[in-house]
């Protein structure tokens, strides 16, 4: 997560610059510590960002396909408008997501519980059984990074050994950063198990 003293200095440079920011915010309901602070909130910023939001990861909502895109400037939404070519989406979308952001705060709060110690078990999990990696616990959403580069081996040798003994799948890093070599996203949203241990 952004600190605000970094939003502050990236609001800076883009005012300086006189930078159009993109924030993609779909994860933003996501917060498992500290408080999100949307880039547009800050001085200056509401007219020259554009925020998108979705119900699809806070709720996994992904099949109503359905997300939004909010500007306050204008001239920023008539390109919007343009660039989009639509605003209408369908009708079991409007639904789903309404219903999502009115009712479904009870339920976030529970997730939010969840994933929070999902990142804990995790986190001593590998402290306990695998000290040589390093676990970044998420300040926010579901992915849990290790770092398994104290190893010392080959981006293909770690795939082999976590697939075929660990009998692990993971992404490997490469579909986010070229810096994620050797380092492993996890998903702790994934359902406990009963057999004494956690996917």
């Amino acid at each position: 997560m952004w600190e605000e003293e970094e939003l502050n200095r990236l609001a800076e440079l883009c005012g300086a610059y006189g930078v159009t920011v993109a924030s993609d915010e779909i994860h933003a309901d996501l917060i498992l510590a500290g408080v999100h602070k949307p880039i547009a909130s800050l001085p200056g910023m509401a007219e020259r960002t554009v925020t998108f939001i979705a119900p699809s990861k806070t709720f996994n909502l992904a099949g109503l396909h359905t997300s939004f895109a909010v500007a306050t400037d204008e001239t920023l939404r008539k390109g919007l408008d343009q660039a989009l070519g639509y605003r209408s989406p369908n009708p079991l979308s409007i639904a789903g997501a309404e219903a999502a952001y009115r009712e479904g705060e009870e339920w976030l709060e529970a997730c939010l519980a969840y994933l929070r110690e999902n990142a804990s078990f995790a986190a001593a999990f590998f402290a306990a059984r695998l000290p040589e990696a390093f676990v970044y616990v998420p300040e926010a959403t579901y992915l849990l990074w290790v770092d398994l580069r104290p190893f010392g081996l080959s981006q293909a040798e770690l795939g082999r050994l976590l697939v075929d003994e660990a009998r692990v799948a993971v992404s490997g890093g490469r579909c986010v950063r070229q810096r994620g070599r050797r380092t492993h996203p996890h998903q702790s949203g994934d359902p406990a198990r009963d057999s004494g241990g956690r996917s």
